[in-house]
């Protein structure tokens, strides 16, 4: 099956992300989100380049040569700039790093029509509200550890405060 119709990109950049703060402890830099979202458009260096206003030898030559290796130590297999799509599949399909849910669980059908927009934090109860287990739950054990520190990087209504308002 071909990768686009599984991930979109946001679930890409989470897996590459996951997989390089888990092996490293390293985040991807900008320019290195900038060379993984063109090239998951199927851009060229030199038209990455060109969009972002950088050098395509500094693209071609530093920066992407740098983030297919570090893709390829995280996970373990040689990852290149066409190959790349297949690897983060792959690592997506083990349990290890299945840090998203590949479809939202339906909305029971009899309260959709009664369902008006939240205008603040969503209940744990709501049928509005997404568990994802394996993401929560190596959130909770992060912030559990003394003096750990978590980043939880969203657009503005992507469900990233909890209940109580607080915000993770």
């Amino acid at each position: 099956m071909n990768p686009d119709q599984l991930f979109n990109w946001e679930q890409v950049k989470q897996i590459a992300e996951q997989v390089i703060y888990r092996h490293s402890g390293d985040y991807l830099r900008d320019v290195e989100i900038l060379v993984l979202q063109g090239s998951w458009q199927g851009l060229t260096y030199e038209e990455i380049a060109k969009a972002h206003f950088h050098g395509e030898h500094y693209l071609r030559g530093d920066i992407g040569p740098k983030l297919w290796r570090k893709l390829s130590d995280a996970l373990g297999e040689e990852v290149t700039k066409r190959n790349f799509k297949s690897a983060l599949e792959r690592a997506a399909s083990l349990s290890q790093y299945s840090f998203f849910d590949r479809a939202p669980p339906p909305l029971p059908s009899a309260s959709v029509k009664n369902i008006s927009f939240p205008e603040g934090s969503v209940a744990l109860d709501s049928p509005l509200y997404i568990e994802r287990r394996d993401v929560e739950s190596l959130c909770y054990e992060t912030i559990a550890k003394p003096g750990s520190l978590i980043r939880i990087k969203a657009p503005k209504l992507m469900g990233k405060t909890l209940s109580t308002g607080q915000k993770l």
